[in-house]
């Protein structure tokens, strides 16, 4: 697929005395003079994660209940993306775009939409998916767990680990075990020179007579010789900082 040059354009969707759309289309390589050096730079980073081509637009809506801006991304042509569960590129790059726009730029938006383009078969299959803000807002607030449990577990501090963790979910664990799990897989496997955010998704998990609505913070840690992923379970409470628990594949 190759895109091509394209002015921006105000296209009028609908109106009515009740709702009124203007969709601002940019696409292809001519996206400097429609985005921001802050959403560029997202774009970027997406581009260069997945090798794929981007397009764009920014959609405007107002209506009598009250208004909303999303800002829109298609990623296709990018066979790596093509063995990926969908819901992964599509996370990351909400993540990363909400990540790096400025405090001023993120109160414009409601939302960011991702649609993912693969090819599977021989066929084309988009999926769409759309985060609200508020969503996001939380995703950026729980990343420092990633940060603070790839840290120790670098530095083998095994019981800040499990001092994190949701007292009912650190009663199932055989510390003992997992210590040496955890010394073995960094023996074998080699040191940990930097890790990868892969994505998250939001799910509820049931322990003992609680639902838990949870986050999973999803990446891939980079060592010396085989890279693992990892996925760190939080707490959709933006008040709860327990960690409910950490998986290595």
């Amino acid at each position: 697929m190759n895109f091509r040059r394209i002015a921006p354009a105000y296209r009028w969707i609908s109106m009515s005395d009740k709702t009124l759309k203007i969709v601002l289309v940019c696409a292809g390589l001519w996206m400097t003079a429609c985005a921001s050096d802050t959403e560029n730079k997202a774009i970027n980073e997406i581009r260069e994660r997945y090798n794929c081509q981007i397009a764009y637009s920014k959609t405007f809506a107002a209506t009598s209940s009250g208004s909303g801006r999303s800002f829109d991304v298609t990623l296709a042509a990018s066979p790596y993306m093509d063995s990926l569960i969908a819901e992964e590129p599509a996370s990351f790059s909400a993540f990363t775009i909400y990540n790096n726009l400025t405090p001023e730029e993120r109160q414009k938006y409601s939302s960011v939409r991702v649609a993912v383009v693969q090819t599977q078969a021989n066929a084309k299959k988009t999926s769409s998916y759309e985060f609200d803000l508020p969503k996001l807002a939380l995703i950026v607030s729980k990343y420092h767990h990633v940060e603070q449990a790839i840290g120790d577990l670098k530095k083998r501090r095994y019981d800040t680990m499990f001092n994190q963790l949701n007292p009912a979910v650190g009663a199932t664990v055989d510390k003992p075990k997992v210590t040496r799990f955890l010394d073995s897989l960094l023996t074998s496997h080699g040191d940990i020179h930097g890790y990868r955010f892969r994505g998250f998704y939001f799910f509820d998990e049931t322990l003992g007579s609680q639902t838990l609505h949870l986050i999973a913070l999803k990446g891939v840690l980079m060592r010396n010789r085989d890279d693992h992923n990892f996925n760190i379970f939080v707490s959709q409470d933006p008040r709860d900082e327990q960690v409910y628990g950490v998986t290595f594949k």
